[in-house]
């Protein structure tokens, strides 16, 4: 079975979000920068997980 690069798949993404906490900080859109920071966080604590189940 391949093995999936985790780093690849969520890499990509957690750069996309730093970019749109960078955008909603600038605007303001505090509740928006929230979001964005937690769903950061779950992409983060799953890439985690899955490097744990890997290993």
């Amino acid at each position: 079975m391949a093995k999936i690069d985790w780093n690849e798949v969520h890499g990509d993404r957690i750069k996309q979000i730093d970019k749109e906490i960078k955008v909603a900080t600038r605007k303001k859109f505090w509740g928006i920068k929230k979001m964005l920071e937690y769903e950061k966080d779950e992409l983060i604590k799953s890439l985690g997980e899955a490097k744990t189940k890997e290993g």
